[in-house]
């Protein structure tokens, strides 16, 4: 018999919650910036509400030297969550970074369908409970993304809605509907859009994966609810470039 408290609707239900909560494996991408990187992780142990035995970490680690990573390993054990793998390496030259998303990527997808991608410098600062999120993506199959950064001058949304939650649905009539800051993705979104580039920026690499959010036009919608802090969810921590 499944843990009411393991289930989606186990806050409105109580023990009589029946629908199992999906792992979630988060993936860091992180460079150099240990305590930044910890802090990240402390954000989601404090203020992720979901079930911790459901939560695990790939960390992407860009090539930082090897105490970065004993930091990391330890914040991740501290805050009760499970660390799925990790991988440490530089691809050169420069800023090759996307290689190692890649990777990090499918690893990540490996452990689940759901997947969030936090850059290391983003901290979650207020509650958020993210099962109505993840009900949503389990049933919603014309949606693959779940947008938690947030809203840029000159998007245009429309308002939608799943089990009583409303959303904001990213129409592709206008640029950036794609974020690289913080989101859920689930597998069926990273299988339509593919792998990012290999040969760009950070920066870069969100346009252009954006590009090809608009290009593809029959894929995965992008969400993002509507209940959130304008600005979003998170606290943007870093400003300096690490590559």
């Amino acid at each position: 018999m499944t843990n009411p408290e393991l289930c989606l609707e186990w806050k409105d239900q109580g023990a009589n919650a029946t629908t199992p909560a999906p792992q979630l494996c988060v993936l860091l991408l992180t460079y150099v910036r240990t305590t930044m990187a910890c802090r990240t992780i402390s954000g989601l142990a404090e203020n992720l509400d979901y079930p911790k035995e459901l939560v695990s970490f790939y960390v992407a680690d860009d090539g930082s030297p090897s105490a970065h990573m004993v930091f990391i390993e330890r914040e991740i054990a501290a805050g009760g969550f499970q660390l799925a793998g990790y991988h440490s390496q530089k691809y050169a030259p420069a800023p090759f970074c996307g290689i190692g998303w890649n990777q990090g990527l499918h690893k990540a997808h490996q452990n689940s369908d759901f997947v969030m991608i936090l850059e290391d410098d983003w901290v979650l600062e207020k509650p958020m409970d993210i099962r109505p999120f993840m009900w949503m993506l389990s049933e919603r199959k014309d949606v693959g993304m779940l947008r938690l950064s947030g809203l840029a001058a000159g998007n245009i949304v429309k308002v939608v809605a799943h089990r009583g939650v409303h959303y904001l649905e990213y129409l592709r009539i206008a640029p950036m509907c794609y974020s690289g800051n913080p989101h859920i993705r689930h597998l069926r979104f990273s299988e339509c859009y593919g792998n990012f580039a290999i040969d760009q920026s950070p920066g870069d690499i969100e346009v252009w994966y954006d590009a090809k959010f608009h290009r593809m036009s029959g894929g995965p919608n992008i969400w993002r609810p509507a209940n959130l802090n304008p600005w979003g969810p998170f606290a943007h921590i870093g400003c300096e470039r690490t590559w």
